[in-house]
């Protein structure tokens, strides 16, 4: 986690990797096909061996057709 000081400074602190569920909002938008998770490995070894100097896709998700996504 991000954590940040009244001096502004702001620092990482790794701790047990949880499973947990978090929800995102996403524009509506009839002519999406994919839905891209942006960030960075938690794992540091995996982090290294993928060391790309920032962010990168984590997951790629297709957006499903019909009543709940997609065009009709």
């Amino acid at each position: 986690m991000e954590v940040h000081s009244p001096s502004g400074k702001i620092h990482r602190e790794f701790g047990d990797v949880k499973e947990s569920i978090f929800e995102v909002l996403l524009p509506d938008n009839a002519r999406a096909r994919f839905i891209t998770l942006m960030g960075e490995y938690l794992d540091p070894a995996k982090a290294r061996e993928k060391r790309t100097g920032g962010s990168t896709e984590l997951a790629r998700f297709d957006v499903p057709e019909g009543e709940k996504g997609g065009e009709q």
